[in-house]
């Protein structure tokens, strides 16, 4: 079962932004899956959340969307 890391219910500040969150939990984490929750109001597009996954040696697998939230499933890619 993936982590799920839930970020709709966060008060966003400067140093704990959602995307500051989601970037440090994709590199502390030792899962090789990861459910990403977001506000659209934080992260507003998929393509973001892509742009960060890639960074982190990530890649989205499943996504979904509605008016105001992102749940996106993030895969560790593997080494070859």
């Amino acid at each position: 079962m993936p982590l799920v890391l839930d970020l709709t219910g966060e008060n966003v500040t400067c140093v704990e932004h959602p995307i500051v969150k989601v970037v440090k939990t994709l590199n502390e984490i030792q899962e090789s899956e990861v459910v990403v929750i977001v506000s659209k109001d934080d992260i507003p597009s998929v393509k973001i959340l892509e742009m960060i996954a890639e960074k982190m040696k990530f890649r989205i697998t499943e996504v979904s969307e509605d008016n105001n939230v992102i749940k996106a499933k993030l895969v560790r890619e593997t080494s070859k």
